[in-house]
């Protein structure tokens, strides 16, 4: 499991090499330990259903739960969803980017285990300027479940990642210890009046006062 050294918004042209390891793992279903916006999370392509299947296994994680994506720009909102409503317009336009993740009505071309056969998907695009170069520079989006075993800690940082879970990625990248204290606030933009499906960074206030 080798760990790509500290990362900065600015470092990315000194680890070109291991990007493009850590691309090429991607592409044959890898899954890497990475940075986001509020916790580490595990990262796999969210179009390769056998890399989204080994996610769910290395993290002991129930079927039935979902797993959110990460993009790093709005035009990829179009891979994961043809239906934007207004509500989720006027979210994305005040909370994006930022730790407010969307759920959208999903695509059916979407792995099932992705969904947890919801048929939603839950969209993010990241405050961080670093997961979202990486995001950038990776050419696709990554799914962004936390780097833990189902249940367990939200990591803050690399040496928190569960040995059991670390030793089996194949990269994880380190940009350095988390300043979150909570996970992202997670919406369901298409349910009228708008349901908050877990409380997190951006509270029901703030959600509350765009919507109302």
């Amino acid at each position: 499991m080798p760990v790509v050294p500290a990362l900065d918004y600015q470092s990315f042209e000194a680890c070109q090499p291991s990007l493009d390891a850590i691309k090429k793992s991607l592409s044959q279903g890898g899954v890497i330990g990475f940075p986001t916006d509020t916790f580490y999370g595990l990262g796999a392509d969210p179009f390769n259903s056998e890399a989204v299947e080994k996610l769910f296994h290395l993290k002991r994680r129930p079927p039935t739960n979902p797993i959110l994506v990460l993009i790093h720009d709005e035009y990829q909102l179009d891979l994961f969803t043809s239906n934007i409503s207004e509500q989720a317009r006027n979210l994305i336009k005040n909370f994006w980017p930022g730790p407010l993740t969307v759920l959208f009505s999903a695509r059916d071309s979407l792995p099932d285990a992705l969904t947890a056969g919801t048929y939603k998907i839950g969209v993010r695009l990241p405050g961080s300027k670093l997961t979202r170069k990486l995001l950038e520079k990776i050419g696709h989006p990554l799914t962004a479940t936390s780097a833990n075993l189902s249940e367990g800690n939200n990591p803050s940082k690399v040496e928190e990642i569960p040995k059991t879970l670390a030793d089996q990625l194949e990269f994880i990248i380190d940009g350095g210890p988390s300043t979150a204290t909570a996970p992202s606030t997670v919406v369901d933009a298409d349910a009228s009046p708008l349901r908050i499906i877990r409380e997190g960074a951006i509270s029901p206030a703030s959600i509350q006062s765009i919507v109302a």
